[in-house]
């Protein structure tokens, strides 16, 4: 058992520094951590810290982070997804209103449950990782930002992902669910001396399911536009599986909205459920559901387990020089649950009564993350 704790502990230094000073936030009653408010920890603790926020039935609440620091929580879906894609507790660290400030340029958020929209606020080099977002995430003036491996809805009209005036976007290995109209990336670049030049956005190897049970025709997949020669806009699509859950789109759901002579989209060996884009794109279209995830159908489980690849999988090889498309291709994978970054104890056994001699016999079994 030492020799796991050990394993454990050193992993974890490995991921965010062995130098970093590490305090715990916990707004559970009767348990023990540095802080029980969120908000009071961010504003604490030194540039460079990790919070290591614990689960918790309450809600942490609003919070703004405007520090350089490391934010980790316990991951999501743990209730729902079988071991070892789970925590003994089985709770999540949610918030409700999160918006991340320049003062937090270099931060490192992940493993953390978002009840309303995520903003990014003028703030740059984030790392927004293994996080589950209920309404979407907002990025306004916020350049060289990663968003990877999160489950990230919206049945709201917005994106999904709604990005404006801002470049240098990477979106890679996250499960995105849009379940309204508007769609799944919406880039915007205009002119102006504090916007840039070009509103440069990347998504690549992630699973995009739209659930509208009316199968409406008039809702696309993805949008891209500029005002002017001086505020251009790319957005680059590749590798991707973009899917119906109803498994009977119709002919546009799939589409590109391009506004504007000076925005682009260029959409590369991406698998779907229609023939939106033809195969000189290195597209795989018509491909079922049913033929894509290993799980589909299943009530037992979130869609971040059920939609692992499928053996057999269209998906399998369809990508650029060969990899595998969606959330779980390339060389940065989908984590189960959010489990990322810190180790996950998957099961406890701690009886309440010990004796003198043997003491308390615990077992523990714990999962070594990337």
């Amino acid at each position: 058992m030492q020799k796991k704790l050990t394993c454990i502990v050193a992993s974890l230094m490995l991921s965010i520094g062995a130098s970093a000073q590490i305090f715990t936030v916990n707004n559970n009653s009767n348990y023990a951590a540095n802080f029980d408010n969120l908000q009071t920890a961010i504003n604490t603790v030194p540039t460079g810290a990790v919070l290591l926020v614990q689960g918790s039935g309450t809600s942490y609440g609003t919070v703004v982070l405007d520090k350089q620091i490391v934010l980790l929580g316990p991951g999501y879906n743990l209730n729902q997804n079988p071991a070892p894609h789970t925590q003994a507790d089985g709770l999540s660290a949610s918030v409700a209103d999160f918006t991340i400030k320049a003062g937090a340029a270099g931060a490192i958020i992940s493993g953390m449950h978002f009840g309303t929209q995520v903003n990014f606020d003028t703030v740059n080099n984030i790392l927004f990782q293994s996080n589950f977002c209920q309404l979407g995430i907002k990025l306004l003036r916020s350049n060289n930002n990663t968003i990877n491996k999160c489950q990230i809805q919206n049945a709201n009209t917005s994106g999904v992902i709604d990005i404006d005036y801002s470049t240098g976007i990477t979106i890679n290995n996250n499960l995105i669910e849009k379940s309204n109209y508007g769609y799944f990336i919406d880039v915007y670049n205009a002119s102006s001396g504090s916007f840039p030049n070009l509103s440069s956005v990347t998504a690549e190897f992630n699973t995009l399911l739209w659930n509208n049970g009316t199968n409406s025709s008039s809702s696309t997949a993805f949008y891209c536009g500029s005002s002017s020669s001086t505020a251009q806009a790319e957005l680059i699509v590749r590798n991707n599986i973009i899917a119906n859950k109803l498994n009977s789109p119709a002919t546009s759901d799939f589409a590109t909205n391009v506004g504007g002579s000076y925005a682009t989209i260029s959409m590369t060996n991406n698998v779907m459920y229609d023939s939106s884009f033809n195969t000189t794109n290195g597209a795989v279209n018509n491909a079922a559901v049913t033929n894509l995830f290993q799980h589909w159908g299943s009530t037992a489980y979130a869609y971040d387990y059920i939609c692992q690849d499928k053996a057999g999988s269209p998906a399998l090889g369809a990508g650029v020089g060969g990899s595998n498309c969606g959330m779980y291709g390339g060389g940065s994978p989908y984590s189960i649950s959010g489990l990322s970054i810190i180790p996950n104890i998957s099961f406890i056994q701690m009886p309440t009564i010990g004796t003198t001699g043997y003491g308390i016999d615990v077992h523990i079994k714990a999962k070594a993350n990337q």
